[in-house]
């Protein structure tokens, strides 16, 4: 029995969200082309494709069958390469049948003979522009394609991470830029040149590199001849890039390439191909690291941009702010991670800003990449307004020494309190390696407590808070406002928390009436609750039980 053969696309993977649409209109190509229709078996032409630098190159071509289809694209040619060539990375690579553009390589076969192609015709590209732009004015699910995603800056690591968020292979090599990559404003490009999309670029890059098939007179491209997700109305930066090396490879070959400049957007990402316009330029994410070094007193700053795609981006920030950390501190395991994440732009008026401490045994670099990719998903999907312009910048100080602070004794001299009396509490604590601290704090008993009630002192990574009326459903987050609140109120791993917990008056004090932020802000003002904010790691938890004698007040 054969085995079924798979047919993939050449190239690699991209993922977009953009917002306002734009008519849409019919792309006339400025190259002479030649229907399916008029199309034979035993024909010969050529594809025009980069292998080295930005030379493009001739490849001689035949057609062996065309082949007709159900779904899109209708029709795929079958083409097979008449020289020593392989097809490498030749996604949207035009080709020419008696001098008119008969369309472009899109697919080939798995562990097969990589001189056979299937060539997209070229009205079928044509046609992703029989839908409307989605262009960015103010500023996904992932499909798993089997060509490498070009990344650097971020160590292998995180590179195989962001492999993992897109469902893409990782190919570390090539792909990055050297410096602040110019804009042409005014591009030209010719069928057959290389270009790169990006994800991700600056002191990190993460794109994609592939060939582009057609232009027309009003700027507009074709490119690829099959779609990176089948996102439709997309927008992906474009740059023009050089080849510097092809790949072989058995499974699929690909080719190494370097970005040159930025050209313009891709707009488009159908079935059929992509397509794109020269000149345009959709705005992204701005986001920067401030790296600190304790133990060498080094400082180091990182920038990159990054697509405004709010579903994919906040996982993508964090795990590239985890490679430019391991990649910085050159090294991995255990260690403490004092963070500040700030956030800038739209209608913030001043940065906010969350301050914490992480400490791991293992992996210390991994450790904020969770809050991180959970605050940018908060602030970038939030229900309530599109914030953007918008900026992150993550400031860090590490140290490969645990700063870590225990919990080790609960010390209350009065074991029966009356309601409305303050109880004194001492809370021994141990830095890593250092001597034992004491601090003090005073609980109020509220003057409706009664029975046996607990003293706990935890850290705030170890949150022992009821349920909120937000989880148990009575209220929701109904405003911008609301939302900052309650973030704000979320307990960080550097806070030790001595709360005293008694059974309260349930139609006084109701969790079911109350945000979280209420909750907290009231038993600080009642004095049930005290915070400590530290520089460590606050570890553990500790109970002690009182009794509270209303009998005895009486």
């Amino acid at each position: 029995m054969k085995k079924p053969y798979i047919i993939i696309p050449c190239l690699f993977l991209l993922m977009f969200m953009s917002i306002t649409y734009a008519e849409a209109s019919a792309f006339i190509p400025e190259q002479r082309i030649i229907k399916i229709g008029q199309i034979k078996p035993g024909m010969t032409g050529y594809a025009l494709t980069v292998l080295q630098g930005q030379t493009i190159s001739r490849i001689p071509v035949e057609v062996i069958n065309v082949l007709p289809r159900k779904g899109n694209p209708s029709s795929l040619i079958l083409v097979k390469i008449n020289d020593g060539t392989a097809a490498a990375g030749m996604s949207g690579s035009p080709v020419y049948l008696g001098n008119k553009l008969a369309g472009a390589i899109g697919y080939g076969f798995l562990n097969a003979n990589h001189k056979l192609v299937m060539v997209t015709p070229i009205e079928e590209m044509m046609s992703v522009f029989s839908w409307p732009d989605k262009k960015i004015v103010i500023p996904v699910n992932s499909l798993k394609l089997n060509a490498p995603l070009s990344v650097s800056g971020v160590g292998n690591s995180a590179a195989y991470s962001i492999g993992e968020i897109l469902g893409r292979r990782i190919e570390l090599a090539g792909g990055a830029y050297n410096g602040f990559m110019p804009i042409e404003e005014n591009a030209k490009l010719k069928p057959g040149e290389a270009i790169m999309a990006f994800i991700a670029w600056g002191d990190v890059t993460v794109g994609v590199t592939g060939t582009l098939t057609a232009t027309s007179k009003d700027g507009r491209f074709l490119a690829f001849a099959h779609p990176f997700l089948e996102l439709g109305a997309v927008n992906f930066p474009i740059a023009r890039s050089k080849i510097d090396y092809v790949v072989e490879n058995r499974e699929f070959p690909f080719k190494i390439s370097t970005p040159i400049s930025f050209v313009g957007t891709m707009t488009q990402d159908r079935q059929q191909g992509v397509g794109g316009h020269l000149g345009y330029f959709a705005p992204s994410v701005s986001a920067s690291l401030v790296f600190k070094n304790r133990d060498f007193e080094h400082v180091y700053r990182k920038g990159f941009n990054i697509v405004y795609a709010p579903f994919i981006t906040p996982r993508l920030i964090g795990t590239i702010f985890s490679g430019l950390i391991r990649e910085l501190w050159g090294r991995n395991g255990e260690g403490t991670i004092v963070t500040t994440f700030s956030v800038s732009g739209g209608s913030i008026r001043n940065a906010w800003r969350r301050n914490n401490v992480f400490f791991s045994p293992t992996n210390a670099v991994e450790a904020p990449n969770q809050e991180i990719s959970l605050l940018s998903e908060i602030f970038l999907l939030n229900a309530f307004e599109k914030i953007f312009p918008i900026g992150f910048e993550l400031e860090v100080e590490v140290m490969q020494e645990p700063r870590v602070l225990y919990i080790e004794e609960i010390v209350i001299d009065e074991t029966e309190i009356d309601p409305g009396e303050t109880v004194e509490i001492q809370v021994k604590l141990r830095p890593w390696r250092k001597k034992q601290l004491i601090r003090s704090f005073d609980l109020k008993v509220p003057e409706d407590a009664s029975g046996t009630c607990e003293v706990i002192v935890r850290g705030g990574a170890f949150d022992t808070t009821p349920p909120t009326a937000i989880i148990e459903g009575w209220k929701s987050i109904d405003d911008f406002d609301r939302m900052l609140k309650e973030i704000d109120a979320l307990e960080t791993n550097n806070e030790l928390i001595v709360e005293l917990v008694t059974r309260p008056n349930q139609e006084k004090n109701n969790p079911q009436n109350e945000y979280l932020s209420e909750i907290r802000e009231r038993r600080i003002k009642e004095g049930s609750m005290r915070v400590f904010r530290s520089d460590y790691f606050v570890d553990g938890h500790m109970r002690k039980q009182i009794e509270i004698n209303p009998k005895r007040s009486k």
